[in-house]
């Protein structure tokens, strides 16, 4: 009983979904708006939505900001909530908020293998650019 509650087990750990990435950026005039604060915005405004696995969601995803390029980097995953799915809310809500948004699945994001502690890019041309380096970029 106990070989076959493990093999069962083992089998649920070994199937999760690969993660993508999710590139999300809202605007509101010149100001970009965090896509982790879309929900609170929302109650704030008066709306209300019944989806509240998004909301959980965001308040455990891995988020990450890319400030010169004003927009956000969001993990997503068929088992939790899948890109299509985050780009129907940040949509949804951005028309409710009278905001300025692009949501879309990185569909080429892929690491190069190769990174470059000091200027923290994954760039196999980086070792190239020491200039960049000399300038502290």
């Amino acid at each position: 009983m106990r070989i076959s509650s493990a093999i069962s087990l083992a089998s649920l750990v070994g199937a999760t979904a690969p993660l993508s990435d999710t590139i999300v950026s809202i605007k509101s005039g010149s100001d970009d708006v965090d896509v982790r604060h879309l929900p609170q915005l929302l109650v704030n405004a008066g709306h209300s939505f019944t989806d509240r696995s998004i909301v959980s969601f965001l308040y455990t995803a891995d988020v990450t900001t890319l400030g010169y390029v004003h927009s956000q980097v969001v993990k997503t995953s068929s088992n939790t909530i899948d890109s299509d799915t985050l780009c129907d809310f940040v949509s949804t809500a951005s028309v409710k908020l009278g905001l300025q948004a692009d949501c879309g699945e990185d569909a080429d994001g892929e690491s190069f293998g190769h990174f470059d502690s000091d200027l923290h890019v994954d760039d196999p041309g980086a070792a190239y650019q020491k200039h960049l380096k000399w300038m502290e970029m």
